[in-house]
C-alpha cells in the first residue's frame, strides 16, 4: 500500500511512547504434559491477525517465533496440528491523528497503533500455558508523510513495545527452564533484527530473569557487540539499547564486565555519540568507575 508524501512545517519526527499492559497468566501443565514437551523434537507455530490484511505483521511474529523455538533445538512442523503447539492471537487498531500541512489543510495520518492479543503454548487440547500481551505505538507530534491505510499504521512497532517478547520469555521458562529461555531470547539481540525497538524489547525480556546465568548472558550481548563493532561511528555503535543494556549491568553491579566496557570506550575514542545519556565516551567512562 503506497503512502502519500506530504511536506510539513515541522518534519521532526517525535519519539514513540511505551505504553504498555503487563500480561496476564492461565493455565497449567500435568507433569506429564511438561515432559512430553521437554522430550519434544518439533512444534507447531499458528499466528492469527485480526484484521486479517496485517500480513507484515503476521509474518513478523512468525519470523520471531520460529527463531526462538529453533534457538531451543526445536524443527518448526508445518503440521498446524502438531502437539506441542505455540499459538498466537493478535488484534490491532489503527490510531488516527489529524495533522495541519503548510497549505493550509488538515490530513489525516494513521501515524500510531494499539495491539493486544494471546499466546498459548499447548501440549494437548487441556494440558496448556496461556498469556495476554498488550502494546501501544502512540502517534508522534508532526511527520514525514501521511500514513492513508489503517493497514498500514505502525503494528510492528506497537508489538515491539508490548510485553509480547516478554510473555514468549516467560512461557519458554516456564516449559523448557530457564537457560533455554535465556538462550533462545538472547539469541534474537544478534539476529537480523536491526530495529531497536527488538533489540530493547529482548532486553526487557531478559531483565526479569536475576540469576548469575542471566547476568552471564546479558554480559555476552555486550561482548559480542563490542567485538563485532565494525564501524564506531554508526548510529548502532552506540544508542539507547546498549545504554539499558549496560544500567542492567551497572544495577546488577557486575564487575566482570569492566574490562569490555573499557574496550567499549578504547573502541569510541575518536568517535562522538549523544543522546539522553549525554557523551557516549563520558558515558563509558562513568561506568567503568562504577563497576571497581
Amino acid at each position: 500500500m503506497l503512502k502519500k508524501i506530504i511536506p510539513f512545517v515541522l518534519i521532526a519526527l517525535a519519539a514513540a511512547t511505551q505504553t504498555s499492559c503487563g500480561g496476564s497468566n492461565g493455565g497449567e501443565f500435568s507433569p506429564a504434559a511438561l515432559d512430553e514437551i521437554r522430550k519434544a523434537t518439533e512444534i507447531s507455530i499458528v499466528v492469527a491477525v485480526e484484521p486479517k490484511g496485517l500480513l507484515p505483521l503476521k509474518a513478523s511474529v512468525q519470523k520471531i517465533l520460529e527463531r526462538v523455538f529453533t534457538g531451543l533445538g526445536l524443527a518448526i512442523s508445518k503440521d498446524p496440528d502438531t502437539f506441542p503447539s505455540c499459538r498466537v492471537r493478535i488484534s490491532g487498531d489503527a490510531i488516527g491523528k489529524s495533522y495541519w500541512v503548510d497549505q493550509g489543510y488538515q490530513v489525516t495520518s494513521y501515524s500510531g497503533a494499539k495491539v493486544k492479543g494471546d499466546m498459548v503454548i499447548a501440549q494437548t487440547d487441556n494440558d496448556k500455558l496461556k498469556r495476554s500481551f498488550s502494546g501501544r505505538f502512540d502517534t508522534p507530534r508532526d511527520i514525514l508523510f501521511a500514513i492513508e491505510d489503517p493497514l498500514d499504521a505502525p503494528f510492528g512497532e506497537a508489538l515491539q513495545q508490548s510485553d509480547f517478547l516478554p510473555g514468549i520469555a516467560g512461557l519458554v521458562d516456564s516449559c523448557w527452564g530457564r537457560e533455554k529461555a535465556l538462550t533462545g531470547i538472547a539469541g534474537l539481540y544478534d539476529e537480523a533484527l536491526p530495529l531497536r525497538g527488538w533489540r530493547m524489547s529482548v532486553l526487557r525480556s531478559l531483565e526479569p530473569f536475576t540469576d548469575d546465568k542471566a547476568t552471564e548472558t546479558l554480559r555476552k550481548i555486550l561482548v559480542r557487540h563490542v567485538d563485532a563493532l565494525a564501524d564506531p561511528s554508526a548510529d548502532t555503535a552506540f544508542d539507547d539499547c546498549i545504554v539499558k543494556l549496560l544500567e542492567i549491568l551497572v544495577e546488577r553491579n557486575d564487575r566482570a564486565s569492566r574490562p569490555v566496557v573499557i574496550l567499549f570506550r578504547g573502541k569510541l575514542l575518536t568517535y562522538s555519540h549523544h543522546g539522553s545519556w549525554g557523551d557516549s565516551k563520558s558515558y563509558l567512562q562513568e561506568v567503568a568507575s562504577r563497576l571497581k
